[in-house]
This record gives structure tokens, C-alpha cells and sequence, in this order.
């Protein structure tokens, strides 16, 4: 499957809260290494979420008791994934974040009934399948 996705006016360090970051590159070595603690706070804020709607009471546990307060990889590119599929949301929505939660959080008919962060949650493919998703939105397909 070949998913392509628009940049979004609305980047993903920023909902990630890293400050300097510029380049992808740049990005893909901060997951790699792990992303921190107020990464996911940042995230979740913005969401209007809780961190343990993202990730097990267990495993922030975990990363709160470690002196650099950072995520696995695993953990990071789930957290990476969710704030992809949120910017994308709230650039879809012009930047309007009560429409973009509102989509993350309905479930949808192509996702078999599941939400957008339902299926991002699941996996790597679940998060292309959701940007997938929202690039048909974008493009005037009929969903």
C-alpha cells in the first residue's frame, strides 16, 4: 500500500513539544533515542487526553523512574504516531482542534467501526492506514 500524506501546516514537534528539531532526520533520531516523559504530557494535552489513554499506567511508571525520563523506541514511535495522525487531523480541519478530536475519537465506517485512535494505537500500519484516511478526506474522495 502506498500512502501518501501532505505536510501539515501543523508539525508534529511542535504537538511533541520538541523545540528544536529541524529536520525529519532530525526527528527520526529523537524517536530512535527514545522521546521523553513531557513528550507525551505535551501530546496528551493537547489530545485532551490522559497519558494512560496512550500508553499502560505501567510503562510511564517505568520512564518516570528512569533518570532521563525517556520511552522506549517502540513507545516513542507509538507516541510518534499519534502525534502524525493528529497533526494531519488538525490541518485537515484548518487548525481547528475541537474538529480534529472529534474525528480521532468517532468511529468511522472504513475503520470497521473503530476510531482513528483506536486503530494509530494498534500499530505502525494502523497509523498509515488512518493518515491513508485522512489523505481520501483531503482529497474530496467520498468516505
Amino acid at each position: 500500500m502506498t500512502v501518501v500524506v501532505a505536510q501539515s501546516t501543523y508539525s508534529v514537534p511542535k504537538f511533541l513539544g520538541l523545540k528544536s528539531i529541524p529536520s525529519q532526520l532530525d526527528l527520526i533520531q529523537e524517536v530512535n533515542r527514545g522521546l521523553r516523559l513531557n513528550a507525551l504530557s505535551n501530546l496528551t494535552q493537547v489530545m485532551g487526553k490522559d497519558m494512560t489513554d496512550v500508553l499502560s499506567r505501567s510503562t510511564i511508571g517505568r520512564v518516570k523512574s528512569k533518570k532521563t525520563h525517556r520511552f522506549s523506541k517502540e513507545a516513542s514511535e507509538a507516541i510518534y504516531n499519534l502525534a502524525k495522525v493528529y497533526s494531519a487531523a488538525a490541518d485537515m480541519y484548518g487548525g481547528n482542534f475541537d474538529k480534529a478530536r472529534r474525528f480521532v475519537d468517532t468511529p468511522h465506517q472504513l475503520l470497521k467501526g473503530k476510531t482513528p485512535f483506536e486503530v494509530t494505537k494498534e500499530s505502525n500500519v494502523g497509523a498509515d492506514v488512518v493518515m491513508a484516511l485522512i489523505s481520501q478526506i483531503r482529497s474530496g474522495v467520498s468516505v
